[in-house]
């Protein structure tokens, strides 16, 4: 990470130890992704000597700890049109964001790096309170793929909502090769009836080579 990038992250730093995302900084009539009123005279000296797409970063920074989680969803999904190694740092803060909506627009934005860091946050995804964010990262390690994400669904085969670990179900089939199938061979023991169901005939359409 750049200097200058290090300088934004010991800004969130400051920002979290204030009360973190969402912490109180006053209502605003306007985005603050645009408003530059909310930065102090050395901020904006700084975003002057940025290149633009740093200063963009610096504005989105700021952004993620806006009070308005709606702003803050904004500021998520703007990330995604970033490729530096830094926007991974971005969403890694703005999971612990305490509003769901916002957690939620980062799991959906997790393909957008590198596929160990997003299987991490997935991975804490799927503890998450709110059953939408579960189903999500459920989806997403789904798209992945691979024996790495269906390791990390072995969280959601033991989840307490019935629907989340059906989609688990379905997702590890998707993914296939041999870790998925041995799991999927786990949920042949689930206190639910109809998911043991599931498990026999998501199993029986498995072809022979996964189970070596």
């Amino acid at each position: 990470m750049s200097d200058r990038l290090i300088s934004l992250f010991l800004t969130s730093l400051l920002l979290t130890a204030c009360g973190g995302p969402a912490a109180t900084v006053g209502d605003r009539q306007q985005s603050p992704i645009e408003d530059s009123q909310q930065y102090s005279v050395g901020d904006r000296q700084q975003l002057r000597a940025q290149e633009p797409g740093e200063q963009a970063l610096m504005h989105l920074w700021f952004a993620l700890s806006d009070v308005d989680p709606a702003v803050r969803v904004q500021a998520v999904s703007q990330l995604t049109e970033f490729t530096d190694e830094s926007v991974a740092d971005l969403l890694s803060y703005a999971f612990i964001d305490p509003h769901w909506s916002v957690r939620l627009e980062v799991v959906d934005s997790l393909g957008f790096i590198a596929e160990d860091r997003a299987l991490s946050l997935l991975g804490v995804a799927l503890t998450d309170f709110r059953n939408e964010v579960r189903e999500a990262a459920v989806e997403a390690c789904s798209g992945i793929g691979g024996d790495a994400a269906a390791m990390i669904l072995s969280t959601a085969l033991v989840d307490a909502d019935v629907e989340i670990r059906e989609e688990a179900l379905y997702a590890l089939q998707e993914i296939g090769g041999s870790v998925a199938q041995g799991l999927l061979q786990q949920a042949l023991s689930d206190d639910d009836e109809d998911l043991r169901q599931l498990a026999v005939e998501l199993l029986q359409r498995t072809p022979k080579s996964d189970f070596q």
